[in-house]
Formats: C-alpha cells, sequence, structure tokens
C-alpha cells in the first residue's frame, strides 16, 4: 500500500475494465476490488478479479510527491519479465501503463500470487500469524527467505538483459545521496549524513556484480502453508551491485524489524551467525565487506524513514511539529552502526499511525 490510499474500488474497477480490455483476450470484466491496509509505505495497491483470475495494480505517485523522487515502473516490470526465466517466484506482468489519467497515476498490473506475507504494521514481531508458528516453522521460512535471496544473486543479469540504472557501490552511495538532498526539506538529517560520509571513505572496490533485490526483507515476500516462498515481491529497488548488498539488507531489516520496536525476534528465527553461516553454505561465497553493506541499508532505512516522516506529517497521521523524521527506529538503529549517538527525542515509527 501506499503511505495513505486513495484508490476508490467503484471507480477503480470501471477503469481497469476498460483497460483490460487491450491488454487480456477475451472479455474482461473486473469485480472485487480490494485496496489492502496493510505493508508497504509506496505504491497503492489493489487486488481484483478478471477472467477467474485474480491481479494486483500497483499505482506510483507522481514523481516529486511520494516516498521516493522517482519511479521506473518499466525497470520494476522488466526484472520481474526476466526472473520469470530463474527460480525466483515473481508475478507475471500483464502491462505498465504511463498514462496517469486511466488510476490518477502511472500502475503496474501484474498476476496475483497466492500466499501470506509477514505484516509491517503492526510488526510481525509484535503480532499477527509469524508468531503464531511453531519455533521450527519459523526457523523454516527464515531459511527460505535466505535461499530465495540466493538464488536472486544467481541470476545472470547480463544475459537476461536487465539494463538497470544504478550499477556498483558507487551508483547506490549516490542514489542515497540524492534520497537525503530531495527528502531533508532544508534541514539535513546529521546521521544520516554521517553516513552517507562514511560510505563514500570506506566504499569496497573490485567487487563482483550481480542483481540486488533491494529490499530483500520477509516482508516482501509470499509464504505458502507450507512455508515455501511463493512471491518475491517489490523489484522498485533492483539495482546491479554486490552480492552482499541483500544479505546485508536482510539482516538489518530483520533486526529493525524486532529490536527497532523493542521486541524480540520470534523465537525460532535464527540468529546472525546462524544466518550468514546459511548465505554462506547456500551461495559458496564468504562475506567479505558485511559491515559496510550493513550501513548502506541502514543509511537507507533512515533515509526511507526520513521522507515518510516528512510525509505523514503532510497527511495529518502525526503532530505537525513531531519530530518522527529525524527520531525513529531507523535513525537510531544507524546511530548504532556508526558508533554515533542516538538522535534525541522521543523516538516514534510508523507503526499505528496509518
Amino acid at each position: 500500500m501506499a503511505l495513505t490510499n486513495r484508490l476508490d474500488p467503484a471507480t477503480a474497477g470501471p477503469a481497469l475494465q476498460r483497460w483490460l480490455a487491450d491488454h487480456l483476450d477475451g472479455e474482461v470484466v473486473v469485480a472485487d476490488v480490494v485496496v489492502p491496509r496493510s505493508n508497504g509505505m509506496s505504491c497503492e495497491t489493489a487486488l481484483f478479479t478478471a477472467q477467474q483470475r485474480r491481479f494486483v495494480v500497483r499505482v506510483a505517485p507522481a514523481d516529486g510527491v511520494g516516498l521516493f523522487p522517482a519511479y521506473r515502473l518499466q525497470d520494476e516490470a522488466a526484472v520481474m519479465r526476466a526472473l520469470e526465466h530463474t527460480a525466483v517466484p515473481t508475478p507475471r506482468v500483464v502491462a505498465v501503463e504511463a498514462d496517469p489519467a486511466v488510476l490518477g497515476g502511472r500502475f503496474l498490473v501484474m498476476e496475483h500470487i497466492e500466499g501470506r506475507v509477514p505484516p509491517d504494521d503492526p510488526p510481525y514481531s509484535l503480532d499477527g500469524w509469524v508468531l503464531e508458528l511453531s519455533p521450527e516453522q519459523q526457523g523454516r521460512l527464515v531459511d527460505n527467505a535466505i535461499a530465495t535471496i540466493v538464488e536472486v544473486s544467481r541470476a545472470d543479469w547480463s544475459a537476461l538483459g536487465l539494463r538497470l540504472p544504478r550499477v556498483g557501490v558507487a551508483a547506490q552511495v549516490d542514489h542515497l545521496d540524492h534520497l537525503h538532498a530531495t527528502g531533508h526539506r532544508g534541514t539535513p538529517h546529521p546521521t544520516i549524513a554521517a553516513g552517507l560520509e562514511y560510505l563514500r571513505a570506506n566504499a569496497p572496490t573490485g567487487e563482483a556484480l550481480a542483481l540486488c533485490w533491494g529490499d530483500a526483507r520477509i516482508g516482501n515476500m509470499l509464504f505458502a502453508d507450507d512455508l515455501s516462498v511463493t512471491g518475491a515481491l517489490d523489484w522498485e529497488l533492483a539495482s546491479i551491485g554486490s552480492r552482499e548488498l541483500d544479505v546485508a539488507y536482510f539482516l538489518y531489516a530483520l533486526r529493525l524489524w524486532s529490536e527497532g520496536f523493542g521486541a524480540p525476534s520470534p523465537p525460532g528465527f535464527p540468529g546472525r551467525t546462524a544466518i550468514l553461516a546459511r548465505f554462506e553454505e547456500l551461495s559458496g561465497l564468504p562475506m567479505r565487506h558485511l559491515h559496510y553493506y550493513e550501513c548502506l541499508a541502514a543509511v537507507f532505512g533512515a533515509l526511507a524513514m526520513m521522507r515518510a516522516g516528512h510525509l505523514m506529517i503532510d497527511a495529518g497521521l502525526v503532530p505537525p511539529d513531531s519530530m518522527i523524521w529525524l527520531t525513529n527506529p531507523p535513525s537510531v538503529m544507524l546511530a548504532g552502526y556508526l558508533g554515533l549517538p542516538a538522535p534525541t527525542g522521543e523516538v516514534t515509527g510508523w507503526a499505528g499511525h496509518r
């Protein structure tokens, strides 16, 4: 979902029905349009039925007004289409629409995949179906997630014809710098600025390049009843970079969705050492620069929360004098990674404010 939902099922259904007539064979009748109210802070998502199949539509905000400065739906679709030829389970793309007049924004339609997503709000470490699993099942969920991330890194991005705008660590850091410059609204975030300085001064060199998901966490995966991964979702942050980037982000996200909310990890989730050992066992590659990439993941997390915090103030979801953009769980965690004092003040996160 987006930070706030604006899609009206009553009008979105007929608009999608007219649009799908040019993209699906046979008669199209759209029904059962549902706009979920969980997960994500970026694109707005709706589910609907057509031709006895379920579909998903992701509607991007206009450039310059959303969580990210711009949305490259064609690149996201290209990644999912390329991964159809690999072991990574991704939705089948129907089409991308560049005309915002149809649904109020550019959008991407794909086939729906059955499965359950660990919730973001409330965090899965505090409530929801993940906590209802046995410890053995929780461990299996994480192990299957690890295997999926390894499969992403194995995809031969060059042979698959992927041409993404960010290639290499310097491009990654430039992107983060751009997110800061376009999102701090005249008051730079000191912890993020320190993180960017660290990333520029300590960037690894000579690393092999791989496809990077960019948002590799269990909240972007669909799980079947047997806890196998049925879908890997949200490829808007995909890039070409170090294989360690997604491993680091996965570790960071597990910490954020537990420690960041003052909760322990689910009891069956393996610890950091076991997770790293499993990644290295499945990939056959050692992790040489993991702290650097965890810092990169933490800078991104703080940037996303800084930008989301300003948007939440704009939307009236938190008081106008809130410091959520500065003092929040990702910023506190980033300070820890950098060995710096945490931002002072009341720590406020997104949970419970949407």
